[in-house]
């Protein structure tokens, strides 16, 4: 194909021409006679170089070579262009990678913020939970506090009542053998030249005898009261008052070895009894021998069941095991066996409140049941009572 067309020889047209050429390799140009101007004609074949020649003249060299150069140039401009759209897409592509990547990241830096913050909120919930804790840890351990009082009170109050229930005890013994004596004694002082002997010096009648003795170990004379109980021993050996009080003396003096030895050795000589049991196991209990202890207070109730003390003190013994219903039920019999013994109503009150599921209310009646019947105030108990 060729292309007919009137343009002056001058620099604008010939590079018009040049990178049409470049452009379209398969175009025939010719260039007409302009007006004014010098004709120009540019021949190009398919395959062929293009020539530029003047009208009429031959063709021109050093165009020829011009034209050349420049369509080389333009070529490799082409080539640079080419290759720098081919750097663009490329640095448009890792562009695009490097936003995916940051979106991902923006995404994962999302997750780990939501994350820490549901740590944060876990772990202030933890704090919350331990300041809690530690308030009631705090509120258990006053509790503890109070009761550990409580109970040292009872102890106490209870070793008291123990002492006052033996001397009970020794009286109400001492008034029976008398009222058994008295009748025997004058059917046998004619017959029986015996029965009014001295002992070890003093000249007494043995249950008087026990009176005394009782009377002295009360009053922390020891050494007579052992004189006396000693001398009836010499005179009644198988008389087991004579055996329980001179092992209670010594359970008096803090000597348990010696006392739970004398009360065995009786009990082979005399035979078992209640209260011989019953002071074995008062030995096993200021001994922290707890389970030695509720064995003798069961034999003690079984050989004697009508004697609310034994109740009592083994219902203690069971508390410091821990069993604690037990204890409870012990203590209510004791109660029901004698509901005017202040000992009983107390130490029921103390149990009440002090076990894994305190009842208030109740142990509020018997401590108040207790002080009617003589106890003595405990500030403790009444401390505790009155904060329920």
């Amino acid at each position: 194909m060729s292309i007919a067309t009137r343009y002056p020889y001058s620099c604008v047209a010939r590079w018009s021409f040049l990178a049409a050429l470049t452009a379209f390799p398969s175009l025939h140009l010719a260039v007409a006679e302009g007006e004014g101007t010098e004709p120009i004609i540019i021949i190009h074949k398919s395959g062929e170089e293009p020539k530029i020649q003047g009208g009429g003249e031959e063709p021109r060299a050093d165009l020829n070579d011009e034209f050349s150069t420049l369509r080389r140039d333009l070529k490799n401009a082409l080539k640079r262009e080419a290759r720098l759209n081919r750097d663009l897409e490329a640095v448009r592509a890792e562009l695009a990678t490097a936003v995916e990547d940051a979106e991902r990241r923006k995404g994962k830096i999302a997750e780990s913020i939501e994350r820490f913050r549901e740590m944060m909120k876990a772990q202030e919930k933890m704090e919350a939970m331990l300041r809690r804790e530690q308030k009631l840890r705090e509120q258990m351990e006053g509790k503890a506090e109070k009761l550990a009082r409580l109970l040292q009170k009872s102890w106490k109050e209870l070793a008291r009542q123990e002492e006052k229930m033996l001397d009970k005890e020794n009286e109400v013994q001492i008034l029976t053998r008398q009222l058994r004596s008295r009748t025997r004694s004058r059917q046998k002082r004619a017959t029986d030249p015996e029965s009014t002997r001295t002992v070890a010096g003093i000249g007494l009648e043995k249950t008087p005898l026990l009176d005394e003795a009782n009377t002295l170990m009360r009053e922390k004379r020891f050494e007579e009261a052992e004189a006396l109980f000693r001398g009836g021993l010499e005179r009644w050996p198988k008389e087991s008052a004579f055996h329980i009080g001179l092992a209670t003396l010594h359970y008096e003096q803090g000597d348990y070895e010696t006392a739970e030895s004398m009360m065995k050795d009786a009990q082979e000589l005399v035979g078992e009894s209640a209260d011989a049991n019953a002071l074995l196991g008062m030995i096993a209990w200021r001994q922290d021998q707890l389970k030695s202890a509720s064995r003798a207070f069961e034999k003690a109730i079984r050989l004697n069941p009508d004697d609310e003390r034994y109740l009592i003190y083994y219902g203690m013994v069971m508390y410091g095991r821990g069993r604690h219903k037990e204890a409870l039920a012990q203590l209510k019999n004791a109660v029901i066996l004698d509901p005017l013994s202040s000992e009983a109503q107390f130490n029921m009150a103390v149990l009440l409140a002090g076990v894994d599921e305190p009842d208030f209310v109740e142990a509020r009646t018997h401590y108040e049941e207790a002080l009617r019947l003589g106890s003595e105030p405990d500030s403790a108990l009444e401390k505790l009572l009155s904060e329920k």
